[in-house]
């Protein structure tokens, strides 16, 4: 009984993590994104 609830929290650790890895590559992709069109975003104003 025990090990199946470590397999299951284990499971949904995994799956948020993966969740919340692809949220910030979306983030990441748009920063660039957003970097690309806006040069002021790379360099900070003087």
């Amino acid at each position: 009984m025990r090990t199946r609830i470590d397999v299951q929290h284990f499971v949904k650790i995994r799956s948020h993590l993966a969740t919340a890895g692809k949220y910030d590559i979306g983030i990441l992709n748009a920063l660039n994104r957003l970097a690309k069109d806006q040069p002021w975003l790379r360099q900070p104003p003087e």
